[in-house]
């Protein structure tokens, strides 16, 4: 079975163009801990170090632990990228094995459709009832914060943008 299963979603209109949204959220990626709570350091892995985003590009991504104790390292690939559209990450934590798919949607020349899903294809018994459940519970709190922040950071022209782009 490697039927998507969701963990979370959420949708929010961006008062941006889809180019500058994208920009922001897909090129500039390891900027994410100015905007995405618990985040201490995205930086790309040796090799991959050329500017922007593209399918195969390898990050590490540093997150504060459970209860913000500690520092947990995950490596991590861009694993779908459609340019100026999608994106997904693919994170390499066992048991669970997310999917962070950042999808945009041009509503007019002026708004953008965010679209967030985190989805699994591991459908094991016990990932499925305990792994994925308390991941998602950590995960949960951090991703209702930070969406909302990097919405509220895109409104208020972030000076990320003013590399964005024309």
């Amino acid at each position: 079975m490697n039927q998507e299963r969701v963990l979370f979603e959420h949708r929010f209109t961006i008062n941006r163009p889809i180019d500058q949204c994208f920009y922001y959220l897909g090129h500039t990626f390891e900027n994410a801990s100015v905007w995405m709570k618990g985040c201490r350091r995205v930086i790309a892995q040796s090799g991959y170090e050329n500017y922007g985003m593209w399918l195969g590009k390898r990050y590490y991504r540093s997150m504060a632990g459970p209860l913000s104790i500690g520092t947990l390292t995950r490596e991590e690939w861009v694993h779908i990228f459609e340019p100026g559209k999608r994106f997904v990450i693919r994170t390499d934590i066992p048991g669970v094995e997310p999917n962070w798919d950042y999808n945009f949607t041009a509503l007019d020349e002026q708004r953008t459709e965010f679209h967030y899903r985190v989805y699994t294809h591991n459908h094991q018994w016990f990932s499925r009832y305990i792994v994925q459940p308390l991941f998602m519970a950590a995960a949960r709190p951090r991703l209702n914060f930070s969406h909302p922040r990097m919405v509220e950071l895109l409104d208020a022209s972030s000076p990320l943008l003013s590399q964005s782009p024309a």
